[in-house]
């Protein structure tokens, strides 16, 4: 019987093993990471890989029950030693891994006389159950390519190391309510992170909510915290000041508390997220942020919620509305040209820098048209000139960062409904107005 290989480049069977690792362990695998051009020489005989003198896992560790399910999902139960053979190259089974496997009786090798990698019941026992949702099968051009890599399916299984599934509802619902908060304060500002221990969200240099193994964490604006929780026993409150937070504190608490005590905190909560997005954005919050922990809350709670304005793990080609134009070049427009409406000569590049630069999420009221209608329809905004450009008249050189910001067609109706226009903070007023009306 000849062995039968499932896939066929080495691009989707170092996805599989990267997504097995990251289901199971939590890290993305470290070996394997590139085709190899030529088969191993030693690898049809046994004694080569037992004889390897590194340390081997565990054979029923995470690790080696994630290379031993890919390598079965690339190859199906039976593979060459020397080398999975895949489209361009050959993906050599780990030598560790596989000496574990071979001395727990996993898998034999060598008994039919051709140097293939058999499993046998035990190891079939030992995978028995391991899969990856059907999403995770998809193409790697599915895959969010930004920051923290994880599957969505991955992050679960991260997360319930650390939560608890009757406190994880409560925990998600929390969570995706200070996401909010915090993209709406700024969009580019804010990175969720999510590692083995905890899930941590930042915004600005400040960390302002934390959850781990049995607590809870989160940044409170110190005068907007009410009387009786400040003498609650269940709350620790630290009164350390914040530099790129001022006038906030922190309060831990179990995690078993969350729901109320969230609830009663909110307010001063809120508070706090907006003084900390005033703060620069931290050097590392693009890097961790994990895209794949957004879309597992959207999953969870049913509901859309937003990606980071600097996030670009969509298609890249991007609509745009022809609107209006915001790096270190100049750009000159201007010439009005009666119409229906004024419309004005504008340099495309203008405007990339600007969509580039501030993302293409409404700076008002947080929308993502992409998050909204699908990404089909990434990057379509319009771009507004805080000074309005029929108060310019002629020709005027403008700074695309500086001058322009994208805002969704609503928000851009409802500047532009005045004379003089309405600036961007007297229209995210009226926002926070309609909201503390529906509470």
């Amino acid at each position: 019987m000849q062995p039968t290989f499932k896939r066929k480049t080495f691009r989707d069977a170092r996805k599989l093993l990267n997504d097995f690792c990251l289901m199971l362990d939590g890290k993305e695998a470290s070996s394997n990471k590139h085709a190899s051009k030529a088969p191993n020489v030693y690898g049809a005989q046994e004694l080569w890989w037992l004889e390897n003198k590194k340390p081997a896992p565990p054979f029923d560790s995470p690790r080696s029950k994630a290379y031993l399910r890919a390598y079965i999902e690339i190859a199906g139960p039976m593979f060459y030693g020397s080398g999975i053979p895949l489209d361009r190259g050959l993906l050599h089974p780990d030598r560790g891994v596989m000496k574990a496997m071979l001395e727990a009786g996993c898998v034999t090798l060598g008994r039919n006389k051709r140097g293939i990698f058999e499993l046998t019941p035990k190891g079939n026992d030992l995978i028995a159950g391991v899969d990856l949702p059907a999403t995770s099968l998809l193409s790697t051009q599915q895959e969010p390519q930004f920051g923290s890599r994880r599957l969505p399916a991955a992050t679960r299984a991260i997360v319930r190391q650390f939560v608890r599934e009757k406190e994880l509802a409560a925990v998600q619902k929390e969570l995706a309510h200070s996401i909010i908060v915090a993209n709406q304060a700024d969009p580019s500002k804010w990175g969720l992170r999510v590692n083995r221990k905890d899930i941590m969200l930042k915004v600005g240099f400040v960390e302002v909510l934390q959850a781990g193994d049995g607590w809870f964490h989160q940044l409170v604006k110190k005068d907007l915290v009410p009387k009786k929780l400040r003498s609650d026993r269940r709350l620790s409150f630290n009164h350390h000041s914040y530099k790129n937070a001022p006038g906030c504190i922190t309060c831990d608490f179990n995690v078993s508390a969350v729901a109320p005590v969230y609830q009663a905190l909110l307010p001063a909560h809120e508070a706090a997220i907006q003084i900390a997005a005033r703060s620069p954005r931290h050097t590392t919050t693009t890097k961790d942020h994990s895209p794949s922990f957004i879309m597992f809350l959207s999953e969870r709670l049913n509901e859309r919620l937003p990606q980071p304005a600097y996030f670009d793990g969509r298609p890249k080609s991007a609509v745009h509305i022809p609107e209006e134009i915001p790096g270190d070049q100049k750009f000159e427009e201007g010439a009005a040209v009666q119409s229906l409406i004024n419309r004005y000569e504008r340099d495309p590049a203008a405007r990339q820098k600007c969509i580039t630069h501030h993302g293409p999420v409404c700076v008002v009221c947080g929308l993502s048209l992409a998050d909204r209608y699908g990404p089909e329809v990434y990057g379509l905004i319009h771009v507004h000139h805080l000074t309005p450009l029929a108060s310019v008249g002629k020709r005027a050189a403008m700074d695309p960062v500086r001058d322009l910001r994208p805002v969704c067609p609503n928000c851009h109706a409802v500047i532009h409904s005045t004379r003089p226009p309405r600036t961007i903070d007297q229209v995210k007023k009226m926002l926070r107005g309609r909201k503390k009306e529906h509470f």
